[in-house]
Order: structure tokens, then C-alpha cells, then sequence
């Protein structure tokens, strides 16, 4: 084990760089709009998180969906509050704006300290722990959602933590209560299903301490979510003086339009493992409501250079669920914990949600946990796969930032459609009917294109 100040070098040298790197990316989307509308992404809602980050309002912060999220908008405040009083700001509102913009990418830093000490602990070599973290931290799902002012970023932190503080309580032979309350809070205050993720492994882990820690395992579960479901009508009472749930869109669009199971969306399931990682290419289309979409499901083909980063890289995860099953101990816990979360977000989202992609953040870590094994000394060929695995990780980040300035110009080449179609859409003042024609001074793109 490397001493303190070593781990310390070695995450300060890991945080910079990847802070600075979504934050580079960030400022690229944000310059071309992207966070000026909905759902271009995905199913994600940008104005509505960074005026969230920003102002600590913004409708579905207060969803029970993410129940305590509002609470990222603390820290923003504090942090603009004392950097007005130096003098050198006067815009307060613009300062928190420019914070908010940093919450994901400092969430994607942060996560990859954690996961580095995490790797370090289970007996991984510096510099292999160090290709273990990047494999995770600059995967397309890590570089996309850290650069956004988005929730998935800080779920992904959330989960992250709690395999971290599963690896302590083995290695410490107990489950300390206020950290694991603390880390199960955070992660149902950023997304309330995650709570379930968290159960998974707080309960395998107390199990393989000894059974009767399962009494106290789920009394830091029930204290988790219910003091996130204490605080929710507490605020919602301050902010709309009644008890209660928020009305937000949940509410207008209907709970039954995230359930959603279909075989295409089973078929999708490997190649949402393999696009995480590293994409073969996106989808991009015009929805009923004129909204310009890009997407990753049913993304099932791609060029070879396109094909091989993703591959590689899980045929390195394949190896290392074999060395993690047979090794035991901590290795073998842990990689068996994050079998068992990978299989709960496959299973669930097979019916929840729009895509698999878009909640990628909260398996990512897990998906990449057990190629601590195949890196691990312990573990024979442990040297051929720590001589791969830089030339893995340099085909990933190669690939995925490729793919997101190829995001980047396509939406550039679409922009002047897509801003008629705003346009049309704030003076006509409702959405666009389904099939319903606009004219632009740019012909509108095929209903879907692969990239």
C-alpha cells in the first residue's frame, strides 16, 4: 500500500486533469447551446438542472424522483456569497451560474479519487490502480455525463462512495453506521430508485460480515430514506405551504410513460454495456415535438475502430469477473456486489425509463469494478493485462472524445433548423404536432441518421 503522501500525489495528479477535462467539454456544449434546451440529450432536462445548480429551483428538483437534488445549490451559494465579498464579482447571480456549471465535472474528479483509493486498498500496484480508475472515469458515459449540469454525475459519485465504504467495512471487520447513513443518504437524495442499489450492497456486505448486521443494515436503510422523505415535505412545505409531494411533470406526462418493456429494449441490453464504455455511433432524429434528440439505443453497428475500444475494454471486465470469482476475499465480495448491481439496473431498466444509456452512471462503476481483478499481482496473467490496458484506455478516450465532437458539429450543422424550430415553438406558443412540416432556411435531417 503506497503511503499517504503518495496516494495524495497520485490523486491530485487523476482530479486536475479530469476536472479540467469535462470542464472543457462542458464549455464546448454549453457555447453551442446545448443547455438551452430539453431533452437534446437523451431524456435529460439541462435548463431545468443548471437553473437547479444555480438558483435551487427548477420544477423537478423537488420531485420525489430527486427528492433532496435542491441541495447541490448550497454549496454554489456559499461558495458565490464569499467570493462576491472579495469585490472583484458584482454579478452574484452570473457567479453561480459560471459554479454550477462545475458541480459535474468536481463530481467526475471526485469519483475517481474515490475509486483509485478504492483499487489501492484492494492491493493494486499505483499505476495499475491508476489504468483500473481511468478505464471508468474516461468511458463515454463518465466524460458525457461529467461534463453536464446534470444528477447522473453525482449518482454515479453516490454509488461510487458506497462501494468504497463496503471495501472499508470489510477490511475494518464492522459496519460503521453514520458514514453508510450518510452515504445512503446522498445517494436516495440524488435519485430515489438508486436507494435500491445502495440496499444491494449495503446488505450483501452486511451479510458477509455476519447475518445479524442485516437488523442494523436496514435500519440505516430506513433511516436513509426516510429522513430524504422527511426533509422533501419539509421543504416542499416551506416552498409551497402544504404537505405534500411536488407537482411537477411526473405528475402531467404520467408515471406509465417510464414503464416501458419491450424484446428491442432486451435486445439492446449488451450493447448499452458496450456504449458506456465506448460507442459505436449515435442516433440522431426530430422528434413529434421538434425537438432534435440524439440517442444511443439501438445503436447495434459501427465501423471496427469503433467496435474494437468497447470490446477490449469488456473483454478486460470478462477476465476480471473470472480472476474476481475465484480469488475470495474482498476482490471476490466486491466483484460479486457489483455482478449483483449491474444485473438489478439491467433487470429494472428493461421496464423503467426511456433508455438504458441514459442511466449508465449508475451501473458504470460497477461494470468496471471487477477489472481490479484482472490487474490484480495475485492473479497470473495480471501482466498481460496491465500491458493492454494502457493501449485500451488510450483507444477509449480516443473514440469517445471523437464521438463527441462529432455530436458537437452535427448539432452545429442542424443548429439553424433547430433554432427555427424554437423559434416557432415560443411564437406558436405550444409543440409542434406530430409530422407537422416547418419551413427552414436548412432541409430538415432524415427521421434518424446513424453517425
Amino acid at each position: 500500500m503506497p503511503s499517504a503522501h503518495t496516494r495524495l500525489m497520485l490523486s491530485l495528479a487523476l482530479f486536475a486533469p479530469l476536472v479540467a477535462l469535462a470542464g472543457w467539454l462542458g464549455h464546448g456544449l454549453w457555447t453551442r447551446h446545448f443547455f438551452d434546451f430539453y431533452d437534446i440529450l437523451f431524456n435529460i432536462d439541462l435548463p431545468t438542472r443548471y437553473g437547479l445548480f444555480a438558483e435551487g429551483s427548477g420544477g423537478e428538483g423537488l420531485s420525489l424522483m430527486h427528492p433532496n437534488l435542491w441541495l447541490v445549490h448550497a454549496p454554489v451559494r456559499v461558495l458565490a456569497l464569499l467570493m462576491a465579498k472579495t469585490g472583484l464579482v458584482t454579478d452574484a447571480g452570473a457567479l453561480r451560474g459560471a459554479l454550477a456549471l462545475w458541480v459535474t465535472p468536481l463530481a467526475l474528479g471526485l469519483t475517481a479519487v474515490v475509486l483509485l483509493d478504492l483499487f489501492l486498498h484492494l492491493g493494486l500496484p499505483p499505476v495499475r490502480a491508476l489504468l483500473a480508475t481511468l478505464l471508468a472515469a474516461l468511458s463515454f458515459s463518465s466524460l458525457l455525463f461529467g461534463s453536464i449540469t446534470d444528477h447522473f454525475a453525482l449518482g454515479g459519485l453516490s454509488i461510487t462512495l458506497t462501494f468504497w465504504l463496503a471495501e472499508r467495512s470489510l477490511r475494518g471487520g464492522r459496519l460503521p453506521r453514520l458514514p453508510w447513513l450518510a452515504t445512503g443518504f446522498f445517494v436516495t437524495a440524488v435519485t430515489v430508485t438508486n436507494a435500491a442499489i445502495f440496499a444491494i450492497v449495503l446488505g450483501l456486505t452486511a451479510w458477509h460480515l455476519r447475518p445479524r448486521a442485516l437488523r442494523a443494515a436496514a435500519l440505516i436503510l430506513a433511516g436513509a430514506v426516510g429522513g430524504n422523505l422527511a426533509l422533501h415535505l419539509l421543504v416542499n412545505f416551506v416552498k409551497e405551504g402544504v404537505w405534500g409531494l411536488h407537482e411537477t411533470s411526473y405528475g402531467a406526462i404520467g408515471l406509465d410513460d417510464f414503464f416501458v418493456f419491450s424484446l428491442a429494449r432486451l435486445a439492446d441490453l449488451p450493447f448499452a454495456l458496450l456504449n458506456s464504455l465506448s460507442p459505436l455511433g449515435y442516433l440522431r432524429h426530430i422528434d413529434g415535438f421538434g425537438r432534435l434528440i440524439f440517442s444511443f439505443a439501438g445503436v447495434h453497428a459501427g465501423a471496427l475502430l469503433h467496435w474494437l475500444p468497447g470490446a477490449l475494454a469488456l473483454a478486460l471486465i470478462g477476465a476480471g469477473v473470472w480472476a474476481g470469482l475465484r480469488s475470495g476475499g474482498r476482490l471476490g465480495f466486491l466483484t460479486l456486489a457489483a455482478l449483483a448491481v449491474v444485473a438489478f439496473n439491467m433487470a429494472f431498466h428493461a421496464v423503467w425509463g426511456h433508455e438504458y444509456f441514459l442511466y449508465s452512471q449508475h451501473w458504470l462503476v460497477a461494470l468496471v469494478l471487477p477489472a481490479a481483478a484482472a490487474l490484480h499481482p495475485a492473479w497470473r496473467p495480471s501482466r498481460l493485462a496491465a500491458a493492454l490496458a494502457p493501449a485500451v484506455v488510450a483507444f477509449m478516450l480516443w473514440n469517445n472524445l471523437a464521438t463527441l465532437r462529432a455530436i458537437m458539429d452535427d448539432y452545429e450543422l442542424i443548429n439553424p433548423y433547430y433554432d427555427a424550430v424554437a423559434v416557432g415553438l415560443v411564437q406558436s406558443g405550444g409543440p409542434l404536432a406530430e409530422g407537422e412540416a416547418v419551413h427552414n432556411p436548412r432541409p430538415c435531417p432524415p427521421p434518424a441518421a446513424s453517425i
